[in-house]
């Protein structure tokens, strides 16, 4: 006559096999199962937009496909969501109205937004954020760059700077310097780590002066610039010199309004615009490459690529 195992004996027998399985892989009952995560090394070329008119900050995969909404403002505030950067699996924000900066963890899909640094110092318009290999950032105030340490101290040492008047865009160097453009001295420059200017230029386009964001390529070295007027250009330096133009990407049909550009890690530059609602891609050749996203965008302040 067969014999069966007693059913409570078996799924004890089961489970017990199940955490030895689990436990051989380094995988406790503390620690949530990668399945339900984001690595860091995952989000390459995933990009994340901060959105005007919902508020909110919404994350996009590489094709521009709708992740999830990483954070929101409160229904009915006043506030804005500006300036974005990553550092390793955070992203740091930076909210306008009651000026503070916030981050996320990017790998935990229902992690809450941390309250990273509140200063009376910050009481201007926040714009830009950029951040270097140290943990310490740099935020666009109105004409002026302040500089926080990664222990979220004000560095009121030589900062901050008076660099460019209604800054915008800000972004790090790999060489410690960065770069930051404005809408009221018109021009995106490039600055050393200490912030002395060692680069500029101007847009040369009748009529399109304002320079909405401005961004830098860690693989190669580019830096890009936005410029926006009557005839709206995304311009692409071949180096932080800004002495010579790699390319100028130009379509008022496409990007009609244009809000935020970013590289992304190929050379391809990805380019917000707060007409039709999209994220654009133009190659690193300049070339249009279509659109890739079509929901989850709403008046975009800023775009970062994640790497």
């Amino acid at each position: 006559m067969e014999r069966t195992g007693h059913p409570l004996l078996s799924a004890r027998t089961f489970l017990l096999a199940l955490i030895l399985s689990l436990s051989a892989l380094g995988i406790g009952c503390g620690k949530k199962l990668s399945f339900l995560s984001l690595s860091e090394s995952a989000l390459s070329d995933y990009f994340v937009v901060s959105n005007a008119n919902t508020k909110d900050i919404a994350l996009f995969d590489p094709n521009g496909n709708y992740v999830r909404q990483l954070f929101r403002l409160p229904a009915g505030s006043s506030e804005s969501i500006y300036g974005l950067h990553q550092f390793g699996n955070y992203l740091y924000f930076v909210v306008d109205g009651v000026d503070r900066v916030l981050r996320v963890d990017l790998t935990e899909p229902d992690a809450p937004a941390e309250n990273y640094i509140s200063d009376t110092a910050l009481s201007g318009n926040l714009r830009g954020l950029t951040g270097n290999s140290l943990g310490e950032l740099l935020i666009v105030e109105s004409n002026n760059v302040e500089k926080f340490d990664s222990n979220r101290i004000r560095v009121t040492s030589g900062w901050p700077k008076a660099l460019q008047t209604t800054g915008t865009g800000i972004a790090m160097m790999d060489d410690g310097g960065f770069v930051q453009c404005s809408t009221g001295t018109d021009v995106v420059r490039a600055y050393t780590s200490a912030g002395v200017q060692t680069a500029t230029a101007s847009s040369g386009i009748g009529g399109t002066t304002d320079v909405v964001d401005c961004s830098y390529s860690p693989e190669t070295g580019r830096v890009l610039a936005l410029f926006s007027g009557t005839t709206d250009t995304l311009r692409v330096y071949d180096s932080s010199s800004l002495a010579t133009v790699d390319f100028n990407f130009s379509n008022t049909a496409i990007l009609g309004t244009p809000k935020a550009a970013a590289f992304t890690t190929d050379g391809s530059v990805l380019a917000a615009d707060g007409t039709s609602q999209r994220v654009y891609k133009i190659d690193a050749q300049g070339n249009f490459a279509g659109p890739i996203t079509s929901v989850g965008i709403d008046n975009p302040n800023d775009l970062v690529v994640l790497r």
